[in-house]
């Protein structure tokens, strides 16, 4: 079981940094360029993050039953952190918004 998820969640990182990722961005303009094959419906196939993570989660299956698996745990960590990081940052903007409108609502 910790497997699929570990697949399910290694999907999701190498979707999102194949999308997201600056250092991405040259490689994957380079390919729809060059690909003009891959191309439906108007849309690239590479430029749609649905389409690219129908891709990624074939990859990861073959991954899953023919490789290390744990391999992908690494992007899952990485992006783990970024969710987390994510609940902290709106905690803490919660808790500034407490504290900028703690002195606002004494002066009314």
């Amino acid at each position: 079981m910790m497997d699929i998820i570990l697949a399910l969640l290694g999907t999701e990182a190498i979707t999102y940094y194949l999308f997201n990722a600056g250092p991405l961005q040259l490689p994957r303009s380079w390919a729809i360029s060059h690909t003009p094959w891959l191309e439906a419906g108007g849309d690239h196939l590479l430029a749609c993050r649905t389409c690219g993570s129908f891709w990624v989660g074939i990859g990861v299956a073959f991954l899953y039953w023919y490789g290390p698996i744990w391999i992908l745990l690494p992007l899952v960590l990485a992006r783990g952190s970024n969710w987390l990081h994510l609940v902290f940052s709106l905690i803490a903007d919660y808790q500034m918004d407490i504290r900028i409108n703690r002195n606002r609502n004494k002066e009314k």
